[in-house]
């Protein structure tokens, strides 16, 4: 039987930012938290890219990572 090596966890602090050690940790935060609720009304109502993109005013070129 091959023998188990100890991994180490360190808890996250919940920014995921913060943690990877980035700058401007509260505007990408606020970025992320914005686009997932985007991301998450959109799967909702079951839009397409150009319905989104539509309903967000913005062409669909704009609209490639809703």
């Amino acid at each position: 039987m091959a023998k188990r090596s100890r991994i180490t966890v360190t808890p996250g602090s919940g920014n995921v930012f913060a943690d990877l050690g980035f700058a401007n940790l509260v505007k990408n935060s606020r970025r992320l938290s914005f686009a997932s609720l985007i991301g998450q009304v959109i799967k909702k109502r079951r839009l397409t890219q150009a319905a989104a993109a539509a309903l967000m005013g913005v062409d669909q070129r704009r609209c490639r990572r809703c």
